[in-house]
């Protein structure tokens, strides 16, 4: 029985079904404050839309139509970020010119159903959005299942149609196309969208030094750092003594503001006097946008010109050495639009006079102070070149810029487009002299070859192709734009063979010195949850990692395979790696389906990954942990080694004034030294180090933490920490809110306090019953009293 998700006939999908999204970017009913989000696997995200545009993103159901290289370019962004369905539809077939641009399908899929045939690739990348596919014909109750409706191959007419369904059920539209180097983007959000945060950065913020009394009130900051306030903005307060009106009342709008002051426009002559302390933060403003709907941007004016542009709104500039570019690809896609309504085609080389002549009466139609200046035949002429066509880089980028667009539209998150968007890559075509330099130029030099390529070859020509065939490239980084570049370059053709043969190939060689981790999984497209741990390519040599390391590298690559090795003997065995994650998986592998498991551990070729990890009977048996107490010293996560300890051992060996058999010293650079550890319970790294390696132990065999188990991690103790390697720590803060200050006699009292109790109290951040750690900011002085800020202190605080 298959286990497509597909849909014949588009009427219903249930398990996509959601509420409809209001015109502000919500969800109805409230379903996103009970949606969980995956923190290991949208680290990044989080920190970059927040936790309620996640759950707004995670409750919410996007359509694509079109699964060309836009449609699937768009899907595979909206899935790596984590909505929660996605329903791609096509009623066309796969073609050959289609495997150019659309990376997820074959050969061997030409004549299936474009959306059927790259479904399955599709909900690879993420098993927690629901993927289905649709063949049919999109009617009115399948497209209001959805929050956001994306088209890539719809002509004007049904963009036309859909984005007046879609604008009457609440649902927001966005209409793309890339055509060779050209594209366009049209959106519509409703006509009262509610953008939460413009431009995405953290509030501005200082600290109270005093408040004048009047009006206006005279607010000045302590100098540490200079204030970012602008005239007109809102600000709140909170931590003022004197005048309370001011943490209780606001936000106010600021004026005058300078570098270290400002001025609130407020009265504050009747609040008493200011007497110390208190946070000032921005108060970031929401903005409503109200879209128009694409059928009223167009009117009919007369035969030769249907499709003019009576009331373009405003169209985003992309390139400031092109200024008039985006009003006169307004026009001439208008002409474009008219031509196919009318040939029901898209326009050839042939047919650039007739393009030409629609968009002098697009233009003519237009009232004056929308018309452009002049209609650039040799640009119109390039669209009637290109416009047939799509092609692997233009598809990556628009694919990227529509599917961020999806996630303002569910998240209220950054400022969308408002509302075209237009864009082409004229210097990217090879001009005739150029062409003529490297032997090109002949009457076939557009024709095709037959091959996958031929839409590129359409737009660049064969002269371009063949020298992409011959080049050797080293790409270096295979992490989310390593992985983008080795999809396109393949598309393109970069290294890979011609029909008919000719010159040899060329080559491409990739490299990467990390290791995959779960947060990678939602940006790097080219990995699955089987590859979290494997390196790309391989790590630094395990002898150097765990005996002669000499950078932080080389201790998180330790750190990451999950214990030392045991003590080497000639010659060394692979180091066992992983045994929090790798072991424990192969052992759920083993009890889910043992006589599987028994057929995989014995196929060639031989798996080594699996030679260096501990047998299933270590996991289940001889290590297991029945208690708390038995994760602490178990004999994998043993701060000391057995004696003879292997630092020592090797100390032995190879003395600090050992030499090499030529006479050098055996300790020089890069290797360094080694000094073995001795367990002090006293040293809070040490204690940490247990501590953290239980809590993981007991987590992979799902052992409750008891309460003694969690550090409750005071003010005190943070600052004692920092004492205790010569650092003075004498502030912490969270986000904009100030935690502790040694310059505030108020905050002594706080030195008692659990930190979690200030983040909640002073700080007004949400800890939800999952989370196991905040993260603060701690300004120290060092021993000659520079000053010295750590950025990132994470607090473990159960």
């Amino acid at each position: 029985m298959s286990n497509k998700r597909t849909a014949d006939v588009c009427t219903d999908i249930p398990s996509a079904k959601k509420p409809t999204m209001s015109k502000s970017g919500k969800d109805a009913g409230g379903a996103a404050g009970r949606v969980e989000i995956d923190e290991n696997l949208h680290s990044r995200q989080l920190a970059v839309y927040g936790r309620e545009a996640m759950k707004r993103m995670a409750s919410s159901s996007v359509l694509i139509s079109g699964m060309n290289g836009l449609g699937v370019e768009v899907a595979k962004n909206v899935i790596l970020a984590g909505v929660k369905g996605v329903t791609v539809h096509d009623t066309a077939t796969v073609g050959l010119p289609d495997l150019s641009a659309q990376f997820y399908l074959t050969e061997q899929d030409i004549g299936r159903n474009r959306a059927e045939a790259c479904r399955d690739k599709l909900q690879e990348l993420n098993t927690a959005v629901a993927v289905h596919a649709a063949t049919g014909t999109m009617t009115d109750d399948f497209v209001r299942q959805h929050q956001v409706v994306v088209c890539t191959t719809a002509p004007l007419a049904e963009a036309r149609r859909l984005d007046a369904l879609c604008r009457a059920a609440g649902i927001a539209f966005i209409w793309a196309q890339t055509r060779g180097v050209f594209a366009r983007v049209f959106t519509d959000f409703g006509p009262a969208f509610t953008v939460y945060d413009v431009n995405g950065e953290e509030p501005h913020a200082g600290i109270v030094a005093s408040v004048s009394s009047g009006c206006p009130a005279m607010v000045t900051c302590v100098e540490d750092e200079r204030l970012e306030f602008q005239d007109g903005e809102l600000v709140s307060f909170s931590e003022v003594s004197g005048m309370r009106q001011l943490n209780t009342q606001g936000p106010f709008k600021v004026k005058n503001c300078k570098a270290h002051s400002f001025e609130l426009d407020v009265d504050t002559s009747g609040w008493g006097e200011y007497t110390r302390g208190g946070i000032v933060v921005q108060a970031k403003e929401h903005k409503t946008l109200a879209f128009k709907p694409l059928q009223q941007l167009f009117e009919t004016v007369c035969l030769a010109s249907p499709q003019a542009l009576a009331e373009p709104g405003e169209l985003l500039l992309t390139d400031f050495s092109k200024m008039d570019r985006p009003g006169l690809l307004h026009v001439a896609f208008q002409a474009l639009d008219a031509f196919e309504a009318e040939v029901g085609r898209a326009p050839r080389v042939a047919d650039a006079a007739k393009l030409q002549a629609l968009a002098e009466g697009v233009n003519a139609a237009l009232p004056a102070a929308a018309k452009v200046e002049c209609v650039d035949a040799a640009v119109v002429a390039q669209l009637a070149h290109c416009a047939a066509t799509e092609i692997s880089p233009m598809a990556a980028m628009f694919g990227g810029v529509v599917g961020q667009e999806v996630v303002k539209a569910v998240s209220g998150k950054f400022h969308p487009i408002f509302q075209w968007l237009y864009f082409d890559s004229l210097e990217s075509l090879p001009d005739a002299a150029q062409l003529a330099a490297a032997g090109g130029g002949g009457a076939d030099e557009y024709a095709p070859l037959g091959s996958r390529y031929d839409p590129q070859i359409a737009v660049f020509g064969r002269t371009m192709q063949r020298r992409l065939s011959t080049l050797k490239l080293f790409l270096v980084g295979a992490g989310a734009l390593g992985c983008e570049f080795l999809k396109n370059l393949a598309c393109m053709g970069v290294a890979c063979d011609l029909p008919g043969g000719g010159a040899p190939a060329g080559l491409l060689t990739v490299t990467d010195d990390d290791v995959i981790e779960k947060s990678n999984l939602s940006r790097q497209f080219l990995f699955r949850d089987w590859d979290i741990g494997r390196s790309s390519p391989p790590p630094p040599p395990m002898c150097t990692v765990h005996s002669f390391p000499h950078n932080i590298d080389h201790c998180l690559t330790w750190a990451r395979s999950g214990r030392s090795p045991p003590t080497p003997a000639p010659p060394p065995r692979p180091p066992p790696q992983g045994l929090l994650e790798k072991a424990p998986r192969e052992a759920a592998a083993f009890l889910a389906a043992p006589a599987d498991y028994g057929k995989a551990i014995r196929a060639p070729p031989p798996p080594s990954a699996r030679q260096q990890l501990p047998p299933p009977p270590e996991v289940l048996l001889d290590n297991r942990a029945a208690s708390f107490e038995q994760c602490i010293t178990p004999p994998p996560l043993r701060f000391q080694e057995p004696p003879p300890h292997r630092i020592a051992q090797l100390t032995y060996t190879f003395p600090e004034d050992a030499t090499t058999s030529t006479g050098a010293p055996f300790w020089s650079a890069p290797k360094r030294f080694p000094r073995p550890l001795v367990f002090d319970a006293a040293d809070r790294a040490h204690a940490s180090f247990v501590q953290a390696g239980a809590i993981l132990r007991a987590e992979v065999y799902g052992i409750p933490r008891p309460d003694w188990a969690a550090d409750a991690s005071r003010v005190a103790a943070v600052l004692d920490w920092f004492s205790g390697r010569g650092l003075n720590a004498y502030s912490i803060s969270c986000g904009p809110a100030l935690l502790y200050n040694s310059i505030f006699p108020k905050h002594v009292e706080r030195l008692g306090k659990r930190m979690s109790e200030l983040v909640v109290t002073v700080a007004k951040m949400e800890l939800p019953a999952h989370r196991e750690h905040f993260d603060v900011v701690v300004a120290c002085e060092d021993e000659n009293d520079e000053d010295l800020d750590v950025p990132l202190v994470s607090i473990k605080f159960k």
